[in-house]
């Protein structure tokens, strides 16, 4: 399958590079000229361990561009850019749009696009509106398929996820998505569009909370002198709870935790 990705950061780029790996021929496509540089000598731009192994060994099935024209190209486009945090803690979707804008000038009829980008509820239909308003004519998909990457592990996380969450629809652009995911052979879950994008930050949400919560928990240990490592272990356990961010620290931090907390409360205090 022929696919774009836009975007070669974080995201986009563990994406391209092991859709490229399991048999896909990806063009990735940025607005960084230096980065492209970089990634056309062979040099990743991030670190990620394993990364630029693969970007080596699948160098034949990868394409690093900024020529937009290329999207024409791609059955199925991948949209991987950023969306940091405004001063109001609102996600800020402009490298979205601003990609939605491109693909809409560029792509071929009955293109399906993917929206990876973690974004507030409602945006993929923000795209398909954007899209739909600069090519009327144009028959195209939009769903939702979120990333749940952690740094420093993000491709063994991309071959040994737990699930793969595809918000379509349209049966059609969810059966094209299943394709291109079928290599992994993981579990995939099908939802609607919105419950896509809410798993995403409802997902984060509550890892953060975990986090906070065995802080807390850490602190009283200390006043009624207990031990958090064992209260934590004995805790971990139980199968309802699991062991997993259950490490007292100084709390959550990192590119998405503190972004998304921040996103999803923004948009519930404006939801009414």
């Amino acid at each position: 399958m022929k696919i774009a990705v836009a975007g070669v950061g974080y995201v986009g780029l563990v994406t391209a590079v092991t859709l490229a790996d399991v048999g896909h021929d990806v063009i990735c496509l940025d607005v960084d000229k230096g980065k492209l540089k970089m990634l056309k000598e062979g040099i990743s731009p991030i670190y990620e361990y394993g990364l630029e192994e693969l970007m080596l060994k699948n160098r034949e099935r990868l394409e690093f561009t900024d020529d937009v024209t290329k999207y024409s190209e791609a059955q199925v486009i991948i949209i991987g850019v950023g969306t940091p945090e405004k001063e109001d803690g609102s996600a800020d979707l402009s490298a979205v749009f601003s990609v939605a804008d491109s693909i809409a000038d560029n792509c071929s009829d009955g293109t399906v696009v993917v929206v990876k980008s973690t974004v507030p509820i409602g945006t993929c239909e923000s795209v398909r509106r954007r899209i739909g308003e600069r090519r009327p004519n144009l028959n195209f998909f939009v769903i939702s398929n979120p990333e749940f990457l952690s740094q420093g592990t993000a491709v063994r996380d991309t071959f040994n996820a737990d699930r793969i969450v595809i918000g379509a629809d349209d049966e059609q652009a969810y059966k094209t998505v299943e394709e291109m995911y079928a290599p992994l052979e993981l579990p995939i879950v099908h939802v609607s569009v919105r419950s896509s994008e809410m798993i995403k930050y409802a997902s984060n949400d509550f890892l953060a909370l975990k986090i906070s919560y065995i802080n807390e928990i850490a602190n009283f240990c200390e006043i009624v002198g207990a031990d958090i490592e064992e209260v934590a272990r004995g805790m971990g356990m139980d199968r309802r709870i699991g062991s997993n961010f259950l490490k007292a620290g100084i709390g959550y931090g990192g590119s998405c935790f503190p972004k998304d907390t921040k996103a999803l409360n923004f948009q519930s205090n404006h939801a009414g």
